[in-house]
């Protein structure tokens, strides 16, 4: 599978999880939960007021871009525009993945 592949495959599992977390809302009987959920940033698939869930979505959607970045354009891409220290930017590299 190609990483374009996956980014599909895991942007489709997030629009998915996305859907339910609304739907979940209108079936608790809490439409106004609802409409606030599907009317969020569509950048950002669950808000994050919504405990743990909110900022686990923030980042994994950076690392999949990220990784997807630096795949198609190299390891140099981050060497050049990393304005933090060499370690930070070796952890930053590593968990983005060869």
């Amino acid at each position: 599978m190609s990483s374009l592949d996956w980014l599909l495959v895991s942007l489709a599992f997030f629009v998915l999880l996305y859907g339910a977390a609304v739907a979940l809302f209108l079936v608790a009987g809490r439409s106004e939960g609802a409409r606030a959920l599907a009317a969020s940033s569509p950048i950002d698939l669950i808000p994050d007021f919504v405990p743990v869930a909110g900022h686990l979505d923030d980042a994994i959607v950076t690392a999949l871009t990220l990784r997807f970045v630096l795949r198609g354009r190299g390891p140099d891409l981050l060497v050049e525009h990393w304005p933090g220290p060499p370690e930070g930017r070796r952890v930053i590299a590593r968990l983005a993945g060869p």
